[in-house]
């Protein structure tokens, strides 16, 4: 019996950080409630662009940074208003280069992102590029 539940806080304990995963991408949308962002499909292949969308939950632990400007920088935190409004305002891109004649009128508007998540749940987004605000 003892050695049952040892080897259940031992998966536990070894299992948990594999459920937390970390996205870099383009987030077109950040509401209080939720965060998409467009991922690369392979992130090797720079060529594809941005294709892959995906949802995810924002809760109030979700913490809001800005991304360093250069290695070596710290984060600096920002508010979740600041940040809905840094994506508000942010660049427009396409989620594919080749869909930019296609679709001129359709652009995303948004800003480039790293996000960190546990499920589907946002833990930390990082705005990347931006000044600290």
């Amino acid at each position: 019996m003892l050695r049952c539940s040892l080897a259940l806080v031992v998966t536990l304990a070894v299992g948990s950080p594999a459920w937390a995963d970390s996205h870099v991408g383009f987030v077109p949308e950040l509401e209080e409630k939720k965060l998409v962002i467009y991922v690369r499909k392979d992130p090797t292949d720079k060529k594809l662009g941005f294709t892959q969308r995906r949802v995810f939950r924002v809760n109030d632990d979700t913490k809001y940074f800005t991304g360093p400007r250069e290695k070596g920088d710290k984060p600096q935190g920002m508010k979740a208003g600041a940040a809905r409004d840094a994506v508000k305002e942010g660049k427009k891109l396409f989620a594919r280069k080749e869909d930019a004649e296609e679709k001129k009128g359709q652009q995303l508007k948004g800003h480039p992102a790293r996000i960190e998540t546990e499920g589907d749940v946002v833990t930390r987004v990082y705005l990347l590029g931006l000044e600290g605000r």
